[in-house]
């Protein structure tokens, strides 16, 4: 019954599976499984089959029932969105291997790995190579011949998220700024402004936010994409393996 209350489903005590929502069958697991008052909560992928808006709706409701518990939880998911809004600690596997433990806030602006940066949502990973005791950025195995200033010696890979960048004519070269050349394969208009593909000679086009306050362009525009070195993330291929 205590279950019940702080779940707000005691008007459905009555009610057999059948006559549930979806939103209301998960409630319902939810309540039986701390009905027993477990040590520790087990919770695998518990939002999976739901709707993007009863997931948020739940996952709010989880947290907070955890709260007043005061009780550990150990909640898998493959949602980003989901891992960061849930938890005080973050921990990502890769094939059952330990790649980074950490804060939301910490794996969310400093990911450590490739993996991690990608589970986080850093669209654009490109390699680093090493010339003359500078990074420079490697563009299709070829060296493009532009400092990466602050990228450390033993970094292989560096990432940017999509609003971190902007696409500029290719007269701008900011000496702070990493600067790839490329060609605007597709805009797609996000409200708040564009987001555009550039290929760039990588195995991927690289994907670019930007505000509508600054220069629009069109598919087969010529463009400069341009981040500043200090939102560079030095990132390693893979972590050293962890028991």
């Amino acid at each position: 019954g205590d279950m019940l209350d702080m779940l707000d489903i005691t008007q459905l005590a009555d009610r057999y599976p059948g006559q549930l929502s979806g939103g209301q069958q998960q409630r319902v697991s939810l309540a039986r499984a701390l009905a027993v008052q477990p040590s520790l909560l087990l919770l695998d992928e518990p939002l999976s089959n739901l709707d993007a808006k009863l997931r948020q709706e739940i996952r709010v409701e989880i947290r907070r029932f955890q709260q007043e518990l005061d009780q550990t939880a150990v909640f898998v998911t493959h949602d980003q969105d989901e891992a960061l809004a849930i938890s005080d600690y973050i921990a990502v596997l890769n094939l059952g291997w330990l790649e980074q433990i950490g804060t939301p806030e910490e794996l969310w602006s400093k990911p450590k790995t490739v993996y991690v940066a990608d589970f986080m949502g850093v669209e654009n990973i490109l390699p680093v190579a090493f010339a003359d005791g500078a990074s420079k950025l490697t563009v299709d195995g070829q060296n493009a011949g532009r400092p990466v200033p602050g990228v450390p010696s033993d970094c292989r890979f560096v990432g940017f998220r999509p609003g971190k960048a902007r696409c500029a004519v290719p007269a701008e070269h900011p000496s702070s700024s990493l600067s790839l050349s490329g060609v605007v394969l597709a805009e797609t208009y996000m409200g708040t402004g564009y987001r555009y593909k550039v290929t760039a000679g990588l195995s991927k086009p690289l994907t670019v936010d930007q505000p509508s306050a600054l220069e629009r362009f069109t598919v087969g525009d010529e463009v400069h994409v341009l981040v500043d070195a200090s939102e560079l993330l030095p990132l390693a291929e893979t972590h050293a393996r962890q028991d």
